[in-house]
């Protein structure tokens, strides 16, 4: 009686991680394209799963206890199964399969192995410049770093192909990052200290005890290795992790996303076209980078004011300029750009 006690104590502990582990899944990374109110719905769902990963673990306490004497080896390999549910049970996968680095390895550029063409998320805050290798990013996903004595938070989605640098301070309070989930092919940031779930693309908090703060843009581009190795010689370039070598995507990473459906789709221009974009006094403006490649320099007026969109000499790197202000422009696809400025010119 006491063996049947505690193996259906060990069944249901086994049943309610793999019940939570599936919530936290499909919270993270839903099957169909998110609203409002299946955003909040995996936003709840993702709270409770410490409560059932709590609940697992008691069940499988009591069954380990009540077969200790028996059974002492079986009881101590479905603890440590026990334990590894419960993990997951409360964070899911996703943060598994995408861990954020803890610790960043940097070489000078000088040493760097880096081919030109490489395409880097690029910074420069103060004396300091850094590159970040966008296939570092695109499995990463994001980097809490701290540059210039500014804690700063490069972001990378490959689905929606958005490389962005925010700012980690948050109303006089510096955060930490990881992975939340997905919101309609671009994911969704997850500061530790709240709990709030942050759209990478815009930076807004959408849910959360942070909801209605935005992060604030720190600066940076997407460029190529090249580019930034002859512009920027004092900079450093985040290293790729020996451990994750195998997930880093390879050369055909970019077909692979080019196959999956859209959220979404538009009248206006192919929902994977990339485009370069840019908000200029209150006016959203994008051209796609086939276009600006056969025009560039390319002279607009955006928000009442001239603007030049040009490539840099590596014919890749999109920059802006009003007068002598430098713009930023972001470089994304076109459902991404055109689901963030729904009114915005296209070129």
């Amino acid at each position: 009686m006491r063996h049947r006690v505690a193996l259906s104590l060990l069944v249901a502990s086994a049943a309610v991680s793999l019940a939570f582990i599936g919530l936290t899944l499909l919270a993270s990374v839903p099957p169909a394209p998110q609203t409002p109110a299946t955003l909040r719905w995996a936003y709840q769902a993702k709270g409770v799963a410490d409560w059932g990963a709590g609940l697992s673990l008691i069940l499988a306490l009591a069954g380990a206890a009540l077969a200790w004497k028996a059974r002492r080896r079986l009881a101590i390999l479905v603890l440590l199964l026990a334990a590894i549910g419960t993990a997951a049970a409360a964070r899911g996968w996703i943060e598994w399969i995408f861990p954020p680095p803890r610790a960043l390895g940097l070489d000078p550029v000088a040493k760097s192995d880096l081919d030109p063409a490489d395409r880097v998320l690029a910074i420069r805050i103060g004396n300091e410049a850094r590159l970040y290798p966008v296939r570092y990013l695109a499995y990463h996903h994001l980097v809490n770093d701290t540059l210039g004595g500014e804690p700063i938070l490069p972001s990378y989605c490959a689905l929606c192909r958005t490389g962005i640098v925010w700012k980690r301070t948050v109303a006089g309070r510096v955060l930490r990052f990881r992975i939340g989930g997905v919101n309609n092919q671009n994911f969704l940031l997850e500061d530790e200290e709240t709990g709030s779930w942050w759209q990478q693309s815009s930076g807004e908090c959408l849910l959360g005890p942070l909801k209605g703060h935005r992060l604030e843009w720190a600066g940076g581009e997407e460029s190529t290795f090249g580019l930034w190795r002859d512009e920027a010689p004092d900079a450093t370039v985040v290293r790729t992790e020996s451990r994750y070598r195998w997930f880093y995507p390879r050369s055909s990473w970019e077909s692979l996303v080019a196959a999956v459906p859209p959220p979404r789709r538009s009248k206006a221009l192919a929902e994977r076209e990339l485009v370069a974009g840019l908000v200029h006094r209150g006016e959203a403006f994008a051209v796609p980078l086939r276009s600006l490649a056969a025009v560039s320099p390319l002279h607009v007026t955006v928000g009442g004011e001239p603007v030049v969109v040009s490539l840099a000499r590596d014919g890749a790197t999109v920059r802006a300029l009003a007068g002598e202000d430098r713009l930023p422009v972001q470089v994304m696809f076109w459902f991404e750009w055109e689901r963030l400025h729904p009114q915005s010119r296209l070129q």
